[in-house]
């Protein structure tokens, strides 16, 4: 079949689920609420998502949902609070999906980001959403040495099979089993989850 010079969706159609309902029990605080250039872990991230310009954006809160529905108020960010979230991640995408879909039936995909990820970029999601538009693959994924998770788009197609999801492992075995529909994205080292005290010391002390 021969290739289409038409781009798929626009930006509108496109929303964003910024997920920050963990317990940050290895870290020992509430990681979402730590300092990151000038505002808060959470604030960074939405702020990111917010600069993107999209459709929509909807916050996954959970474990400390009241602690941190006030720093999303800050930034006007609405929120979903998933009374699952000891389930994992997979249970707060799945709490995203069907909140965006009980309000919209139009979304074409939607761009899901972890708000312990700091080193993403507006310009590298930016960078998500062309290879969306300008590919035929109805995911496009963020490469992990020989593996790929998010953040990463996928298409409605893939919105009944991410409301299921109700595991740690998130939206991994979706990912897995479509090699075929998947476009991968070189992190270039951006992906790293912020954990631990140690490494969030150590990855602001490089920064800083």
């Amino acid at each position: 079949m021969p290739r289409s010079n038409t781009k798929r969706m626009i930006t509108k159609n496109l929303a964003v689920l910024v997920l920050a309902a963990g317990a940050s029990k290895r870290m020992g605080t509430i990681k979402q609420l730590l300092p990151w250039k000038g505002k808060t872990m959470l604030g960074h991230a939405i702020e990111l998502a917010q600069n993107l310009d999209l459709g929509g954006m909807l916050v996954v809160l959970g474990a400390h949902a009241e602690r941190l529905k006030p720093e999303c108020a800050i930034y006007g960010a609405e929120t979903i609070a998933n009374m699952q979230w000891h389930k994992g991640l997979g249970s707060s995408i799945a709490c995203g999906i069907k909140e965006l879909m009980d309000r919209s039936a139009d979304w074409e995909a939607v761009l899901i980001i972890l708000c312990d990820q700091p080193l993403f970029d507006v310009n590298y999601f930016k960078g998500m959403i062309t290879a969306f538009q300008n590919q035929e693959k109805n995911i496009v994924a963020t490469g992990y040495d020989k593996k790929a998770g998010v953040p990463a788009i996928f298409s409605r197609k893939y919105f009944k099979e991410l409301l299921l999801l109700e595991k740690d492992h998130g939206a991994r075995n979706i990912i897995n089993a479509n090699k075929k529909d998947i476009f991968v994205i070189d992190s270039h080292n951006r992906n790293v989850d912020v954990d631990t005290i140690e490494e969030y010391t150590r990855l602001k002390k490089v920064l800083d």
